[in-house]
C-alpha cells in the first residue's frame, strides 16, 4: 500500500511525499543512464547549443538587413522577465535575512538569461514567420500588446484550452489502453507536494509554466525553421521534428508504446503551432501541466 512521508518545521508542514510499493529508494544504488538516455541527452544538448548558435547568426543577418521586429522583441522580453520574477516571488521560500538578496540576484540573473534567449529566438524567427506563416504570430502580437478583447486572441485561448484538455486525456489513456494488451499501466500521477504549502506557491505555477512553454514553442518554431531551410518541404520538416521529439521521450517500461504516443503528441504540437499559432500551443501546454 502507499505510504505518505511528511515533515514539519515550527508546527507547519514543509514536505510531503507519496511512496508507492514499486518505488525504489533513491540511495539504494547509484543512478546510471541507459544507452537510450545517453543518446537522448546528447541529441537534446546538441539541438540546444545548435539552435542558440544558429539563432545568433540569423539575428545578426536580420538586423543587418533591417528585418527584425524590435518592438515585438522588447514586449516579449518584458513579458518573459516579469513572468519569471513573479513565478520566483510566488514559489521561492523567502526569509527575513540578508541572504534573501542572494536569491534575488540569482533570480535576476536567470531572468535576464531567459529573456535574452527568448528575444534572440524571436528576432531570428519573426521575419521568416511574417513571410511564410503570419497567422501563427498575429494573436500573440496582439496579446502582448495588451489587446485582450481581440476576437482572434479569444479564439486561440479557447482552442488552446480545448487542446490542453485533449492532451490531458491522451496522456492518461495508457491507464486503460495498456491493460488491453496485457501490459502493466504506469504508476498513477500525484499532486505536486509543493502545492500543499500555500496558495501563493500554487499560483506561481501559472507564470512558471507559461514562461517555460513560451520558450518551448519558440524553440520548436526555430527548429522547424532550420529544418524547413534544409529540406525545402513543410511536411518533411514536420516529420523530422516529430521523429526527433518521439525518440527523445524515454519509456523504459513500454518503449514502443511511448514512442508511438510521443509521435502523436509531437504531431499535434506541430499541427497546432502551424494551424493556430503560438498562443494556442502555449495555452494548451499550460492547461495540461497546471
Amino acid at each position: 500500500s502507499e505510504r505518505v512521508e511528511a515533515a514539519s518545521y515550527l508546527g507547519k508542514p514543509i514536505y510531503f511525499d507519496l511512496v508507492y510499493p514499486w518505488d525504489k529508494p533513491a540511495r539504494s544504488e547509484p543512478y546510471q543512464q541507459t544507452v537510450r538516455e545517453k543518446i537522448t541527452t546528447l541529441i537534446l544538448v546538441t539541438l540546444f547549443v545548435g539552435l542558440i548558435t544558429a539563432s545568433i547568426f540569423v539575428v545578426r543577418r536580420n538586423l543587418r538587413l533591417n528585418r527584425g521586429d524590435t518592438r515585438g522583441a522588447v514586449r516579449l522580453a518584458i513579458f518573459v522577465f516579469l513572468a519569471f520574477m513573479i513565478a520566483w516571488a510566488l514559489r521561492a521560500h523567502h526569509i527575513a535575512s540578508p541572504d534573501e538578496f542572494d536569491g534575488l540576484f540569482i533570480a535576476f540573473a536567470w531572468g535576464c538569461l531567459l529573456t535574452a534567449m527568448a528575444s534572440l529566438l524571436y528576432l531570428a524567427l519573426e521575419p521568416y514567420v511574417r513571410k511564410n506563416a503570419p497567422q501563427t504570430l498575429v494573436s500573440w502580437s496582439r496579446l502582448i500588446a495588451g489587446d485582450l478583447h481581440d476576437p482572434l486572441v479569444g479564439r486561440d485561448l479557447l482552442i488552446g484550452a480545448v487542446y490542453g484538455v485533449w492532451l490531458t486525456l491522451f496522456e492518461t489513456s495508457d491507464d486503460f489502453l495498456l491493460p488491453l494488451f496485457g501490459k502493466t499501466p504506469p504508476p498513477p500521477g500525484s499532486l505536486a507536494p509543493n502545492t500543499l504549502t500555500g496558495v501563493a506557491h500554487t499560483l506561481g505555477y501559472i507564470p512558471h509554466f507559461t514562461l517555460i512553454f513560451v520558450l518551448y514553442g519558440l524553440f520548436v518554431f526555430f527548429l522547424f525553421f532550420i529544418a524547413r531551410l534544409l529540406v525545402r518541404k513543410d511536411w518533411i520538416a514536420a516529420a523530422i521534428i516529430v521523429i526527433l521529439g518521439a525518440i527523445t521521450n524515454n519509456g523504459a517500461d513500454h518503449p514502443y508504446f511511448t514512442l508511438f504516443a510521443a509521435a502523436i503528441v509531437w504531431l499535434s504540437i506541430i499541427w497546432v503551432l502551424r494551424r493556430y499559432g503560438l498562443v494556442a500551443l502555449v495555452v494548451g501546454l499550460v492547461v495540461q501541466n497546471v
